[in-house]
């Protein structure tokens, strides 16, 4: 059986001992040099007590932040971030020292250095899947020197913000600003799912224009949303603006663009730079190929990094109830700068995204945030509600509750209702179709409303959007939007994600298919390999996380247990077919079931077919329908009223158990009512007449093709994992390897033997 489905965004691994031996202590002063490999071998953890905490302080800022004077070795950094986790220097050293350069009067350039080594050893040690208890107990709760860990984090963030938008990766020391913004994504990732009160302690710090402030969250991000388009949200949602009317809205607007602050808040910066990484289209593919510099690929490949860390953060933000007040304003936020659209956009298109690997969990992470953007919420006051409880979200008595069904259809038929009077006010000689229309076939999405609209032209169809204050045509956030702005196709967009009501999570259930199908169970960014070194070099995974507390509705709950569950036993269903099918070993050999024709001994792929060279003990080949075997479909029934899918599908199938041995048929014989099997479509590749597939690939290989970087020529050997070769469990290509076309699953209902008697009723009859 497979391994369980690990819940974590970062990856984890298997901890080796390390072989440690009672060497020297690690030289003091400057690490370079020749003899700069020495000091990271064989040591124990206790050699930390050999030095004094200065010392590591200065080893760390020289390894880890080297000024613009000294070269950066890539590799040798690795290997100190990799010995410092190892001895627990980040709550060791590095927490009490930020403490302590913190409480000093004279604050020198040292206490920003020491920021970004806290953030690259925290991230490291998350991403190399070796976050242990220890951490974590230092994160959440545990006090270093005299301050929690947490504290030490609101000392980090707001200079690492500070940092990366000021000086834009002009100072970064041999790192780009994208492999910054993916390191302090990654650092708020696991500060926000280690205590039930960090992430609302933690990520408000992330939309603060400038450290050190308390500021709302919505005052600062609608200062980077259209006055026009605000103003709308203002009147719609009071609870939010306690005391504020339009005057003042439009005056507050008017002298707050968010254009005029020094540094934008990290998130307004995250979220741009995201998309200006999914839009960029500067080079076309063949002009991709030309291009084969060393520093053009490693970009690219930071960009694909930060892009997987970046999206991680936003869904955990937008998955956890800790302050819903935040949640709402970035969910205001991603509308007004049309961040979906835009980046579904960017995807269809396909260039400039990395691997296949690496755009489908690209693709996979978008869905996520489009889920939870649709998630049924709203404010409701706590004295008028009996049913919330004081683990409620609340900003001065207000509380989050989930919208209902019926709840959520009132609100979207109400824009439909806008959108007729709209067109009726402007437009009521030549949208007949929209103004008349009902209004379910306005919200149902499909072609009718951008047929309606055929008439207007682009200008028109701009206008009446920003009537409906979905975007403000005489202001754009970025050039890039500006051009949107005159795609038609884009603004039908627009109106289309406005006035479609999204499917109830209950009611995508019901469309969820019982049993897993090949699609699911060979895709990597959902289950898993059970190697860490198999996974992207981002270790981001689309999987739904647990919390203990944090949760936007029990339907949520719900939802994202039933989502682990099945993913966990698709690995195990995944495991036995793989354990199976490798022991058939299929083959392609000549067929002879026609003896009265001529068989074309050249190997016509008419006269091929898929044989089994080997055996396993719970497998049979079905045999053809012209021999009395084979598969039947016997019934399928119609769908439900108001369904799309069949109600019930009867199917019929015939096994032969007489080349099985007596203990073997006692095994098929045990098989009742209710159990559970699975049909494997094999096709086995043309060039397979022996039996023996093509070997997957190496280790070293498919990191390669997952986008690490490759191993220099003539450094093979010990640890570079160039001859080991990727376990079939994990390996995506085993499909194409083996010809496994599809994979379905069923549930016997009736079992017969061969003269029609059901051996399954407990109550024979004769029908």
């Amino acid at each position: 059986m497979a391994k369980p489905v690990r819940n974590s965004g970062s990856g984890s691994s298997h901890v080796r001992k390390r072989r440690g031996s009672n060497g020297p202590p690690p030289p003091k002063g400057n690490g370079g040099g020749s003899d700069a490999n020495k000091k990271f071998k064989g040591h124990h953890e206790d050699d930390a007590k050999d030095m004094e905490s200065s010392e590591i302080v200065s080893q760390l800022l020289q390894e880890l932040t080297p000024t613009a004077d000294n070269s950066v070795n890539k590799s040798q950094q690795i290997r100190f971030m990799q010995r410092a986790v190892d001895q627990g220097w980040i709550r060791t050293v590095v927490g009490p020292e930020i403490e302590k350069q913190n409480d000093a009067s004279n604050k020198s350039d040292q206490l920003d250095r020491l920021c970004r080594v806290w953030a690259l050893l925290l991230s490291w040690e998350g991403q190399s899947g070796r976050l242990n208890s220890s951490t974590l107990s230092y994160l959440a709760s545990s006090k270093s020197a005299s301050t929690e860990s947490l504290d030490v984090a609101t000392v980090v963030l707001p200079k690492l913000f500070l940092f990366i938008g000021s000086s834009s990766g002009d100072d970064n020391q041999g790192a780009s600003t994208h492999e910054w913004l993916a390191t302090v994504c990654h650092c708020l990732t696991l500060l926000g799912s280690v205590d039930r009160q960090s992430p609302a302690k933690i990520w408000n710090l992330a939309v603060q224009e400038e450290s050190g402030t308390s500021q709302d969250a919505g005052s600062a991000l609608m200062k980077y949303v259209s006055p026009h388009v605000g103003e709308l949200w203002k009147r719609q949602n009071p609870i939010l603006f306690p005391g504020a009317n339009a005057e003042n809205n439009e005056n507050e607007n008017a002298n707050a663009t968010g254009q005029n602050s020094t540094t934008s808040p990290f998130l307004v910066l995250v979220l741009n730079q995201v998309l200006e990484c999914l839009e960029d289209h500067t080079e076309t593919d063949e002009e991709a190929e030309d291009v084969t510099t060393t520093q053009n690929d490693s970009e690219s490949k930071q960009k694909t990094i930060f892009v997987h860390r970046a999206l991680e953060w936003l869904v955990d933000l937008l998955s956890l109830s800790v302050d819903g007040t935040l949640r709402t304003f970035v969910l205001w936020y991603l509308k007004a700068i049309f961040f979906s659209l835009r980046a579904h956009r960017a995807m269809q298109r396909g260039d400039n995204q990395g691997n296949a690997a690496a755009r489908h969990l690209t693709q996979q992470l978008l869905y996520r945030i489009q889920e939870w953007q649709n998630f049924p919420l709203q404010y409701n006051n706590k004295k008028n509600s009996q049913q919330l409880d004081s683990g409620e979200n609340m900003r001065n008595n207000q509380v989050i509750i989930p919208r209902s069904q019926q709840e959520t259809m009132h609100l979207y038929y109400r824009r439909a209702s806008t959108l007729q009077k709209m067109c009726h006010r402007y437009h009521a000689h030549t949208l007949d179709d929209i103004i008349f229309a009902g209004l379910g076939r306005l919200c149902a999405g499909g072609k009718f409303v951008e047929n309606s609209l055929a008439s207007l032209s682009d200008s028109e169809l701009l206008t009446l959007l920003h009537k409906l204050r979905l975007l403000d045509e005489n202001e754009a956030s970025s050039e890039t939007l500006k051009a949107l702005y005159h795609d038609r196709s884009f603004l039908l967009q627009i109106l289309n994600d406005y006035l479609q009501q999204p499917k109830d999570a209950l009611e995508e259930l019901q469309y969820v298919p019982l049993f897993c199908t090949e699609k699911l169970l060979w895709d990597a960014t959902k289950i898993p390999p059970n190697h860490s070194s198999l996974l992207l070099p981002s270790k981001v995974l689309s999987l739904p996380k647990l919390s203990s507390t944090h949760y936007l509705s029990f339907t949520d709950y719900l939802w994202r247990n039933f989502s682990l569950l099945q993913l966990e036993t698709a690995s195990a269903i995944r495991s036995d077919l793989v354990n199976v099918i490798r022991r058939l070993r299929p083959v392609m050999s000549m067929s002879n079931d026609n003896d009265d024709e001529d068989i074309d001994m050249d190997g016509d792929a008419n006269n091929m077919k898929t044989t089994f060279a080997g055996w396993a003990r719970m497998a049979l080949e079905l045999q053809p329908q012209q021999k009395g075997g084979g598969l039947t479909i016997v019934k399928v029934e119609k769908p439900l009223l108001g369904k799309t899918f069949p109600n019930k599908v009867l199917a019929e199938c015939t096994i032969d158990l007489g080349p099985c041995g007596a203990a073997i048929r006692r095994e098929w014989d045990a098989l009742s009512e209710h159990d559970n099997i699975f049909f494997a479509a094999i096709h086995a590749s043309p060039d397979n007449t022996t039996g023996q597939s093509e070997p997957p690939p190496t280790v070293q290989e498919y990191r390669e093709q997952l986008g690490y970087d490759a191993v220099p020529a003539g450094t093979e050997g010990k640890g570079t994992n160039k001859d080991r070769l990727v376990p079939d469990d994990d390996d995506p290509s085993f499909p194409q390897r083996y010809g496994v076309q599809l994979v379905r699953g069923g549930t016997i209902v009736q079992i017969r033997d061969e003269e029609g008697t059901v051996l399954t009723d407990p109550i024979p009859s004769d029908n």
